[in-house]
Parts: structure tokens; C-alpha cells; sequence
């Protein structure tokens, strides 16, 4: 959905220093012209730390988003801007409130 839809990580409402790793990952893919969907994809598909990739199909049409995502070639000027941010390892649901219902 990206950050000028929602600012929220969880489902919950992020200040601006959780957002600030989001805003600097859309404007790196708006920079290369990269789908923010696509590079998570192959991050995903790419690492070996990450041994299984799921990904969400609410309509007939994701699928063929998806398997686009996988093939969309992405530029190693990318992948090289992207290692240099900054990140956290933290639970982004340990302070995640639920409700009931």
C-alpha cells in the first residue's frame, strides 16, 4: 500500500522514526524504478536467511503480478542502495496492541 496510504506498521499507527526506513525503501525504488512489491519479492525469494516466501492473492490477477515481480529485473545499483539503510531487528508486533472481536 506504501506509506501515503497508510502509516501504520502492524496495524498499528507508526510515529516518524518507524517510518523513516519506509519512506527512504519507496524513495530508492522510486529512484531505480522498482515496484516496492517486486524488490520485496526477490528480497525475499533472494536471501538465504529467508528459507520460505509467501505472498498474499486476493484477486486472479495477483498471480500473474507476482510471477511478474519475480522475472522484473532489478539493477544491481538497487540492491547496493538498499544494503546501506538502516534497519532493526526488532519484533514489530511486540508493542502491538490487540483488541478482542
Amino acid at each position: 500500500k506504501g506509506s501515503t496510504k497508510t502509516q501504520k506498521v502492524a496495524y498499528q499507527d507508526a510515529d516518524k522514526a518507524t517510518l523513516e526506513p519506509i519512506l527512504l525503501f519507496e524513495a530508492a525504488c522510486a529512484h531505480h524504478g522498482v515496484e516496492p512489491g517486486a524488490a520485496a519479492l526477490q528480497f525475499s525469494l533472494n536471501d538465504p536467511r529467508i528459507t520460505s516466501t509467501l505472498v498474499g492473492i486476493s484477486r486472479p490477477e495477483s498471480v500473474d503480478r507476482n510471477l511478474q515481480w519475480t522475472e522484473t529485473k532489478i539493477d544491481q545499483a538497487f540492491w547496493d542502495d538498499i544494503a546501506e539503510m538502516p534497519y532493526s531487528t526488532d519484533d514489530p508486533e511486540a508493542n502491538r496492541v490487540y483488541r478482542p472481536g
